[in-house]
C-alpha cells in the first residue's frame, strides 16, 4: 500500500477527470474546524485538500479503503475528516463494496443484537455523529462482528432445541 502526501503544487494527471467531489469539514488538533474537499478521480485517485495540505490515496481497494489510507496520514497531523465514513459505527461490508465500490457504508444501530441502521454516503456529512480515529473505528467494528458471530451462534443453538 502506497501512501503519498502531496504539497500544494502537486496535481493529479492532467487527463484525469474528477468523477465525484465532496465539500467537507476537517477537525484540527485544536478542535477547530476547517473547510476541505475530497475529489475522487476517474483513475481511482482520491485527494483530500484542506488549508495547507493535500492527502492522497492512490493505492486502495475501494472508496472506504481510500478514506482509511487518508485518515491514517491525517491522524499524524492531528486532523480528522468529518464525514459519515469516520463515524465509530460506520461499517463497510462486501455487499457495500460490490454494489457501491465503498462509496456507501452501513451505520450500525446497536451491538446486542447487532443491527444495521441505514446506508449512507461514505464521504457525506449528513450523519456524522461520533467521528473517531481509525483504531477506534476498527475496535468497534471488531465488537460488531463478534456480536454478529455470537448472535448467529445463539440462533443456531435455539433452532437446535
Amino acid at each position: 500500500m502506497t501512501i503519498r502526501v502531496h504539497s500544494q503544487e502537486s496535481h493529479p494527471m492532467s487527463m484525469d477527470a474528477i468523477i465525484k467531489s465532496y465539500r467537507i469539514k476537517v477537525r484540527n488538533q485544536d478542535s477547530s474546524e476547517a473547510p476541505g474537499r475530497i475529489d475522487c478521480y476517474e483513475s481511482g485517485l482520491f485527494v483530500l485538500s484542506v488549508e495547507d495540505r493535500r492527502y492522497v490515496s492512490d493505492s486502495h481497494e475501494h472508496a472506504f479503503d481510500a478514506l482509511r489510507v487518508i485518515r491514517l496520514e491525517m491522524e499524524k497531523d492531528g486532523r480528522l475528516p468529518l464525514v459519515n465514513g469516520t463515524n465509530r459505527h460506520a461499517l463497510i461490508t462486501g455487499m457495500a463494496i460490490s454494489m457501491a465500490q465503498g462509496f456507501r457504508v452501513y451505520l450500525i444501530h446497536q451491538l446486542n443484537p447487532p443491527q444495521y441502521s441505514i446506508v449512507v454516503d461514505t464521504f457525506g456529512s449528513d450523519h456524522v455523529t461520533d467521528p473517531v480515529s481509525v483504531a477506534e473505528q476498527d475496535e468497534y467494528r471488531q465488537l460488531f462482528w463478534e456480536a454478529e458471530k455470537n448472535s448467529k451462534s445463539n440462533q443456531e443453538l435455539n433452532e437446535g432445541e
